[in-house]
């Protein structure tokens, strides 16, 4: 049986995970930053690989929707990289959508009233709540991106945990 060594990129990375973690959580400012950062370069990149992509296969396909769709994601990350602020109002923007749709799925609790499922209520009560937090969030988009923030947060504590458990368990 071959003996694996302490792997030390694994304990790296779950400091790094942590103390990322703890930023996301307590300075949704500098969070949005980083995610308006990480997101813009996503963008860009895929944006020149698409654009690339366009150059080489133009002759035989010849298709200008890829050209402009490289074009609109490329500029899309541009915008993002330079103007924070856009990046901060459409995440909890897009949040609170989801959660609202989220919301009215879960008004099927009716549905199952019907068919004699004794907790039904639960469903309904969620739903409520799940539609009063979207308007919340949507009225008050600082509050989308702090529950944003703090969530990713907490996944990467959790993953920063898990990476140096995973160091401790070889």
């Amino acid at each position: 049986m071959e003996k694996v060594e302490k792997g030390w990129l694994s304990l790296v990375i779950g400091i790094a995970f942590i103390i990322l973690g703890i930023v996301f959580m307590f300075n949704s400012n500098a969070a949005m930053n980083i995610l308006n950062i990480c997101i813009s370069v996503v963008f860009i990149i895929a944006g020149v690989l698409t654009l690339i992509e366009f150059f080489r296969v133009r002759k035989i396909v010849n298709s200008y929707w890829l050209l402009f769709v490289a074009i609109m994601v490329l500029l899309i990350g541009i915008v993002l990289l330079f103007n924070v602020n856009v990046l901060a109002v459409l995440l909890p923007m897009i949040l609170a959508i989801i959660i609202f749709a989220m919301g009215l799925l879960l008004f099927t609790a009716f549905g199952f009233k019907r068919t004699y499922f004794s907790s039904w209520w639960i469903f309904l009560i969620a739903a409520i709540i799940s539609i009063v937090f979207a308007l919340i969030i949507f009225f008050n988009l600082s509050i989308g991106a702090a529950t944003i923030t703090f969530f990713s947060g907490l996944y990467f504590l959790f993953v920063g945990c898990v990476s140096i458990g995973s160091f401790f368990r070889r």
